[in-house]
């Protein structure tokens, strides 16, 4: 027996513009963030070099090192979260920034607590404002802890130089304006990114606009030719490799021409979109496809059907055929019928899409030749 279900309309299941958002925005922090402690560690240890420290205070360095290369490890490992982790992989995201950052930070501000370490402190100082633009522009996405981390890079290094290094003050002041240039560029860097989002988004609308025109019939929101012929052959080919039955209900209005001449193709168009609206609720399975295949011709898939079920489909489509009028004409010529053929695989063992249609075709013109407004059988070849 078919399995009832609602049926969905024909255009394919997309991200809604705020899960497209937060997507891009996690794929955005996540390939940016990928290879940042690494740079963190080598300036460590470029900083440490020159200065001889690896000798003299190694485990000093190596309290700074072995964190950030944790992080490191963790980043470099790390997998692109799944949709419904993607506030927790933010938070987790930030701690690691804020880690990366606080660490250097503390470095920097212990360099500078001594006045011969001039190698370290210069190294460390290039590498901090690199760090600062860095996190800005990569980063901005978020711009409150954007500018926070970025401020953070200089902040211990800062403290130092109140209280211990006087003579560095115009370092310092050098630092306050780099910090207000640094705010200005998280500000426009953010609104650059999402600007770029919303071109994006737009520009997929417009795709699926056009996705949806080059699928559907205008007229009447099925699916059209294109759909349908794509549709049957992938079906085709899905139930000969299974094994499974598959049917074909096509249907075929009685008099339309006569109908149009008589009432004008407004009135045509009307008992078109009449007859749509028949076959879409009355083929609720999920599977079913309906389509407009010509100008009063349609046809409806059934993937995983008998015979048996696909006829007794038909006879609904049939009986509710018996009282669709158009309420716009009274008149008992604009009364709609339809002359239906149905086939199946196992009735007609046809081996391709064509024999099939022209088989269901052919039942279609026997029952227009019985008298119309009649259900056709196709036969076995």
């Amino acid at each position: 027996m078919r399995a009832e279900a609602a049926k969905t309309p024909l255009p394919l299941i997309e991200e809604k513009p705020e899960q497209y958002l937060s997507r891009r925005t996690v794929e955005t922090l996540f390939a940016r963030s990928k290879i940042g402690p690494v740079f963190y560690s080598l300036a460590v240890v470029f900083s440490a070099l020159p200065q001889g420290l690896f000798q003299t205070h190694s485990a000093y360095v190596f309290t700074f090192l072995v964190p950030l290369l944790a992080i490191a490890g963790i980043r470099l490992t790390a997998k692109l979260p799944s949709t419904d982790q993607y506030a927790l992989w933010r938070v987790r995201h930030w701690i690691l920034v804020y880690g990366c950052v606080l660490i250097w930070g503390a470095w920097f501000g212990w360099v500078s607590m001594h006045p011969d370490w001039t190698s370290a402190f210069i190294v460390s100082l290039i590498c901090t404002v690199n760090f600062s633009t860095a996190i800005a522009h990569q980063f901005c996405i978020d711009k409150r802890n954007a500018m926070v981390c970025s401020l953070l890079c200089f902040i211990w290094a800062s403290i130092v130089i109140i209280l211990y290094r006087p003579e560095l003050l115009a370092i310092l002041y050098a630092f306050g304006f780099y910090c207000l240039y640094l705010i200005s560029t998280i500000k426009n860097a953010q609104a650059e990114f999402f600007r770029k989002l919303d071109i994006e988004l737009t520009l997929i609308e417009t795709q699926r606009e056009l996705d949806s025109m080059a699928r559907t019939d205008p007229l009447t929101g099925l699916a059209n030719r294109r759909v349908y012929d794509t549709e049957m052959q992938r079906n085709f080919s899905l139930s000969k490799r299974h094994n499974t039955d598959f049917s074909l209900i096509l249907l075929d209005l009685d008099h339309f021409k006569l109908l149009n001449d008589t009432h004008g193709h407004a009135i045509g168009d009307l008992c078109i979109k009449a007859v749509a609206r028949l076959l879409n609720d009355t083929c609720r399975r999920e599977l079913d496809i309906v389509a407009r295949i010509g100008g009063e011709e349609f046809a409806v898939i059934l993937p995983d059907t008998s015979i048996e079920d696909a006829h007794t489909l038909a006879k609904q489509i049939h009986q509710r055929f018996q009282g669709l009028t158009i309420p716009e004409v009274q008149e008992t010529t604009a009364t709609i019928t339809a002359s239906i053929g149905v086939g199946s695989i196992a009735q007609t063992g046809a081996q391709d899409v064509n024999t099939l249609y022209k088989l269901t075709d052919a039942a279609v013109y026997a029952a227009k030749q019985l008298g119309r407004n009649q259900i056709g059988i196709a036969r076995l070849r």
